[in-house]
């Protein structure tokens, strides 16, 4: 996905010793970028950072678009969750 510096936000997160995610958001959506590599797996506490910095960054997208932004997760099962609204602040 391609951002322009003037209409995208980027940061990025260290959710562990091991793991960081640079997070994008602009007008044509979101995008990461992890470091070292997209992990298999997160432990509990990586994946409540990442969830956290998910939604910090869904709100800035939200804001930018003037509207409320849905979020689907892929279970471990591989079902779908249910929508999840991130509210524009």
């Amino acid at each position: 996905m391609t951002f322009t510096s003037e209409q995208a936000i980027t940061k990025t997160f260290r959710l562990s010793r091991r793991l960081t995610v640079e997070m994008t958001v602009g007008p044509a959506g979101f995008a990461c970028e992890w470091s070292p590599d997209v992990p298999s797996s997160l432990s509990r506490k990586e994946e409540r950072r990442y969830v956290a910095a998910r939604n910090e960054m869904l709100a800035k997208l939200a804001e930018m678009l003037g509207g409320d932004v849905a979020v689907v997760d892929l279970e471990e099962d591989g079902s779908l969750s249910e929508p999840r609204l991130i509210e524009k602040k």
